[in-house]
């Protein structure tokens, strides 16, 4: 089949740097990770033009101006070949791309995503707890962060746990997901003994149509420590916008599309930020654990068992 008649479309989502006044990105070619490539503005627009939806390179060369020829089929190999560009149209619906960080080794765990955690139903009964508990207000995390953003939390402890589950029964299948000793391991190896956290953060989240959440680090128990991982439970979500993208202080390394039934667990120092949703009238939902793993002398500060709203 003829370049021409063949379509493109974005492999997901890009992360673009500026080095000197000009645009590079990583190659997503796993066998050269590392290799840089760089972007003069013809292609950069031609970039943009495959992000909208699968077209032809004929028609892309005509809608930036320039002339469709054999210089113009190299740049689309290049892309094809670095894996930017494909003709599989399904690859930009994965749950979670991982975008390459020179911070970041190979093996390191940044994210762990359960795309169907939960069954429908139980998601529906989820959600529904939280809109019935006459707890959902003002967001008591940051306004400078949160704002527009309504929910409510709890602070506890491990020991706890057990009370909280009488107060708000329908948390039980999120905690049995979230607190599986096998996530705590990719998470928490060698900040306790046993490698298990011990005190909690959780936050309802209800963002309306048209708002997300500024870029920032959980530290919500104290205001200080980071923890150790962060556990997201999407209940409902929207068409456009409303992604998770996680930052390893100024370079980006995932982003996530939130489905209903889907757990996220990522590193808890990571910066991370929610994007606009679209202004339909569907509000983005989502239970969020920040899990910690504190030290005896820490772990004394942390209250038993604290309800905190607006």
């Amino acid at each position: 089949m003829k370049m021409e008649s063949r379509k493109f479309v974005l492999k997901g989502p890009l992360s673009l740097l500026m080095f000197a006044g000009r645009l590079a990105l990583w190659s997503r070619n796993e066998s050269s990770p590392e290799h840089l490539l760089w972007l003069d503005s013809t292609e950069a627009a031609v970039l943009l033009q495959f992000s909208a939806a699968p077209r032809e390179p004929a028609e892309i060369a005509k809608a930036v101006g320039v002339e469709y020829n054999s210089q113009f089929q190299r740049l689309i190999d290049k892309l094809v070949q670095h894996r930017v560009l494909s003709e599989d149209v399904t690859d930009r619906d994965e749950p979670f791309y991982l975008l390459y960080s020179p911070g970041i080794k190979k093996g390191d765990t940044v994210c762990l995503v359960e795309s169907d955690a939960l069954e429908n139903h139980i998601v529906r009964d989820i959600a529904n707890g939280i809109v019935t508990s006459g707890f959902v207000g003002e967001n008591p995390l940051s306004p400078g962060v949160f704002a527009g953003t309504q929910g409510f939390a709890v602070k506890f402890r491990r020991d706890a746990l057990e009370r909280l589950i009488k107060l708000m029964p329908w948390t039980q299948p999120y905690f049995d997901k979230i607190l599986h000793e096998n996530v705590a391991r990719r998470f928490c190896a060698g900040r306790l003994e046993d490698s298990q956290p011990n005190a909690f953060y959780l936050n309802a989240l209800v963002i309306p149509p048209g708002s997300g959440t500024r870029l920032h680090v959980d530290a919500s128990l104290d205001g200080r420590t980071t923890p150790s991982l962060v556990s997201v439970l999407y209940l409902e979500t929207v068409p456009l916008g409303g992604r998770l993208y996680l930052c390893d202080a100024n370079w980006p390394v995932g982003l996530v599309n939130p489905r209903p039934g889907m757990i996220v667990h990522f590193r808890g120092d990571l910066t991370h930020g929610v994007t606009n949703t679209s202004s339909s009238s569907v509000v983005r939902l989502s239970l969020v654990c920040e899990q910690y793993c504190l030290n005896e002398k820490k772990i004394g500060l942390c209250p038993k068992l604290e309800l905190v709203v607006r």
